[in-house]
């Protein structure tokens, strides 16, 4: 069985001019106001599915929140859905546009309780790309007019290119053998065929040619890379705590898109993640750059 599927869809945003920070902030205080315009019509994509709304997990969920450095960002309530026969969580962020920073539009999704076969991968991966990339498209407009309201120039924003990943966990420590024995200097960690051939299968599975042609404008160029992170999650009470993610992913880009495939530890149902995705931001500006990632 395949464990708990995440799906991140960014879109980053040219935008005909960029905002001073005064303004900026001023433009985050007004998408924290106007939090539930944006959840409503987050709410409204998955309606078109055939999702249902469902009640929070805890009133924190509830509650937008604003970060003002090193960039600002604002990141949205967590809304819960019934879909498919499951639950998922699905929350957006915004990157305003000060300074010298892009806007990004990010949208997550991540099964609470979602086992499924490979059979069934990549039609619900291909369900979820489309209702994310959706909700950016609507969210970006709402931006667009939050940014109206404020700025004393007019600001025209317009999609510059799409970042797309697909996560899979695995169930045990396999992927972080894997990690470190190819992505960490002077390891001595050691990987068996069989658990190499596990995990390669699981990463071509979401890299097949059909899912690569799926999310668009067939990318040309592959490699492989591997993360290693620090993610903070809010447990059911609202504590929060910190653990290490190590992740292995397949990256095809053009000059448009990039998309991650991979496999890796991510939350299980009982935790939310608040990770920023910057790390895949950076990776796929390296790779639409320079056409390598090395």
């Amino acid at each position: 069985m395949i464990l708990f599927p995440v799906l991140r869809s960014g879109t980053i945003v040219k935008s005909s001019s960029n905002l001073r920070r005064p303004t900026a902030l001023r433009v985050a205080e007004n998408i924290y106001s106007d939090a539930p315009i944006f959840a409503g019509a987050i709410v409204g994509v998955f309606a078109e599915y055939g999702a249902t709304h469902l009640p929070s997990a805890s009133t924190e969920a509830d509650i937008p929140s604003v970060r003002v450095w090193p960039t600002i960002v604002v990141d949205l309530p967590i809304l819960r859905v019934s879909f498919q026969n499951s639950t998922f969580q699905a929350r957006s962020c915004i990157t305003v546009c000060v300074d010298d920073r892009q806007s990004k539009c990010w949208t997550r999704i991540n099964s609470e309780d979602h086992e499924c076969n490979s059979a069934d991968l990549l039609r619900l991966f291909s369900t979820l790309e489309d209702i994310a990339e959706k909700i950016n498209s609507r969210l970006i407009e709402i931006y667009q007019k939050s940014i109206s309201k404020i700025s004393k120039r007019p600001v025209k924003l317009s999609r510059d290119y799409d970042i797309v990943v697909r996560t899979i966990s695995d169930d045990d420590d396999t992927v972080s053998k894997y990690f470190n024995s190819e992505f960490v200097p002077n390891s001595k960690s050691s990987i068996s065929v069989k658990e190499l051939s596990a995990i390669q299968s699981m990463v071509s599975l979401l890299d097949s040619p059909a899912a690569v042609k799926r999310a668009g404008q067939n990318p040309e160029s592959k490699a492989e890379i591997g993360f290693s992170s620090l993610r903070q999650s809010i447990g059911e009470n609202g504590e929060l705590f910190s653990d290490v993610i190590e992740a292995i992913y397949r990256i095809r880009w053009n000059k448009r898109r990039a998309i991650f495939s991979g496999v890796g530890h991510e939350p299980r149902p009982n935790s939310v993640s608040v990770k920023s995705s910057a790390s895949y931001i950076a990776s796929a500006n390296v790779a639409i750059e320079y056409g390598s990632l090395f």
